[in-house]
């Protein structure tokens, strides 16, 4: 138990990784440090937005998203002109 207890198990999970997380985020830092030190392009559909924007180019069929200039949401709990918030897209 306490402290010693932690121990023994954070080291291993922080230098004997078992969960696919850990491979997924690894893929994730190394292909983006290839991507910026060779500066190759095929890296470009993996930013979500010129993705989004590729598939609607070439109409392939992508996840759902909402392509509006700008965006207003209204916090239901909230009365009057209070609880709104506004994003540009």
């Amino acid at each position: 138990g306490g402290v010693l207890g932690f121990a023994d198990p954070f080291a291993r999970r922080l230098l004997e990784p078992r969960e696919w997380f850990f491979y997924w985020r690894l893929n994730c830092v190394l292909a983006s440090y290839h991507a910026l030190i060779s500066g190759d392009g095929g890296y470009e559909l993996e930013d979500k937005m010129a993705f989004l924007h590729a598939c609607e180019r070439e109409k392939v069929p992508a996840s759902p998203w909402l392509s509006a200039p700008k965006l207003i949401v209204k916090h239901r709990n909230e009365e009057g002109g209070m609880g709104l918030h506004f994003f540009s897209n």
